[in-house]
């Protein structure tokens, strides 16, 4: 059998078709439980629902994760937290504004290994929740005033933009700042390029 048309045929399994494939499992092997949508479970199993990974094949104690992270965090009310496989977790919080706090400040650290967070619906499996993100500020410099409508284009050959602040008297700097999802698989960029009238530009990107 031709490799190439294997590797063509699992591409268009499903993960469901593949995982039963590979554990010998016909339809006729399963008894499924029906989910009524029509009784869903209380909205606190769900609410203000995250999951979470730390960036590194280490092993560490959950305790300390655990520990760490409401110092971090420093919240006003209760987190709970659940572990996983994977260096990752679940974690709860009890009001929206420990919510904002966790998923839009940061980017949060766990002894220098990024920690990546995404919401959580409670219903995906856990294994199947792409965790590769993490939101963060960088600054572009001695970037002139009149590439400023260039500044998210420029900012994208970096990572994702979420929105860029406004240029005010709050901070002192030759630099604009943008918030971006930085994807961890992906080299660190230390500068952003731009070309006019067949010249080269480089700008220096730094990382807060």
């Amino acid at each position: 059998m031709d490799p190439r048309a294997a590797c063509s045929s699992d591409k268009g399994k499903t993960n469901l078709e593949s995982m039963m494939e590979k554990l010998g499992l016909g339809e006729e092997d399963l008894d499924d439980v029906i989910y009524e949508e029509q009784a869903p479970p209380p909205v606190e199993t769900t609410r203000w629902l995250a999951i979470a990974r730390v960036h590194t094949d280490r092993e560490f104690s959950d305790f300390w994760f655990y520990k760490s992270m409401r110092m971090a965090w420093n919240l006003a009310q209760e987190v709970k937290f659940r572990a996983l496989e994977g260096n990752r977790f679940t974690i709860q919080l009890s009001c929206l504004g420990d919510w904002d706090k966790v998923m839009e400040g940061g980017p949060w650290t766990f002894r220098d290994h990024p920690v990546l967070l995404e919401e959580y619906d409670g219903f995906t499996k856990s294994s199947e929740v792409e965790l590769f993100t993490f939101k963060i500020w960088i600054q572009i410099h001695d970037l002139p005033d009149g590439y400023k409508p260039m500044l998210k284009v420029l900012a994208g050959k970096v990572g994702e933009v979420i929105h860029t602040e406004p240029t005010t008297g709050d901070f002192s700097g030759n630099f604009f700042r943008v918030r971006i999802k930085y994807d961890v698989r992906k080299p660190l960029k230390i500068v952003v390029s731009m070309i006019r009238g067949g010249q080269r530009q480089l700008f220096l990107v730094k990382y807060e």
